[in-house]
This record gives C-alpha cells, sequence and structure tokens, in this order.
C-alpha cells in the first residue's frame, strides 16, 4: 500500500493503487506529475521566424509545502535525464526545449489567494532552489517568457549573430550556381 494522501482528492486509479498491499510504498514510489506544460512559439528577428516548442514539468505545491524525500529523489531523476545531453529535440523544422522539473510553493490554494510564492528549481545534489516570485512573474514563467532557471526575459534568442554569404559555386559539370551559406559568430 502506498501513503495516504494529505490534501486534496484521490482519481479513482489513485485509490486503487494505494489499495494494492502488492505495491507496497516500501518498494514503488507513486506520484503524479502536476502539470506538464508545453509552449508552442513563434520567435521572430532579423534573421528569420523560428518555430519553438518548450515544455517543462510543474510540481505544485500549496499551504507552503515542499517535496518529500521520496518525491524530490523521483524528480531529481527525472530532472536528470529530461537536462541530460538530448534535452534538445529538432523535428520538421521545429526545436523543441525541455526544462525539466520546475516547483511553485503557494502560501494559499492559488496565486490569487496566497501572500508568497516560490519558484523552485534544482541545484546540486537535489537541492531546491527556491525564489519568490509574484504573480506576473509567474505567468511570464509559465508562458516561457522568462527562462525558468535564470528567470532572465527572452530566453529562446539567438546568441549568435548570423549573416548570410553569397557564393558562387562552379559544378563539375562547367556551370555556375550562387550558393547561400548561414555563418554564426
Amino acid at each position: 500500500m502506498t501513503r495516504d494522501r494529505i490534501f486534496g482528492e484521490d482519481t479513482a486509479f489513485s485509490g486503487w493503487l494505494r489499495s494494492q498491499e502488492q505495491i507496497p510504498s516500501s518498494l514503488v514510489v507513486a506520484t503524479d506529475c502536476d502539470y506538464v506544460i508545453h509552449r508552442y512559439k513563434n520567435c521572430v528577428d532579423g534573421v528569420g521566424t523560428r518555430e519553438i516548442q518548450a515544455l517543462m514539468i510543474l510540481e505544485v505545491k500549496t499551504n507552503n509545502g515542499e517535496p518529500r524525500f521520496a518525491q524530490l529523489d523521483t524528480m531529481w531523476l527525472h530532472h536528470r535525464f529530461l537536462n541530460s545531453s538530448n534535452k534538445r529535440i529538432r523535428e520538421n523544422g521545429k526545436t523543441a526545449t525541455h526544462h525539466g522539473v520546475s516547483f511553485l510553493s503557494l502560501s494559499g490554494t492559488t496565486p490569487a489567494n496566497s501572500e508568497t510564492m516560490r519558484w523552485g528549481r534544482f541545484g546540486q545534489a537535489k537541492a531546491i532552489n527556491w525564489k519568490k516570485v509574484d504573480e506576473p512573474t509567474l505567468t511570464s514563467l509559465l508562458r516561457f517568457d522568462l527562462h525558468p532557471e535564470s528567470l532572465s526575459p527572452n530566453p529562446y534568442r539567438r546568441h549568435h549573430k548570423t549573416s548570410v554569404i553569397e557564393q558562387l559555386i562552379t559544378f563539375p559539370l562547367g556551370f555556375s550556381s550562387p550558393v547561400s551559406i548561414e555563418t554564426r559568430s
């Protein structure tokens, strides 16, 4: 049997899972995932338009709650896997980036009835680094207008200046054709 839920209500599946003696919480950690935030975003700059998708897992704790050891350990492993070298995927001309696991701790039950809100990200060795945020900052984080880790604005701007060089290339059959080559500084 897994541990009883402290706040909120269980789903029917959660109730069933908690009642299974063959799946004890001493062997299996069963934790729900509160939210997967997924944003489709078109970034336009001097070079052109890029289609970007940004994702993160968001664990919300109410009443100033923080994750307990077993959930923290599970989320840490998810965060490490998601932030490995394969956290960015390119497919069909689109780039998808996964930002791992974020935490939101509310003093109440919603941003509207909370005096304080804290945004958390993993630091070193499973420790959560908390930052106080207000509701507009939280909205910007959930829209990926701020980077979930650093809270810096415009996280998808191009970091290197791009230029296009036109070159005339002569092919083996003797004809020449202009070719555009994009370079980054």
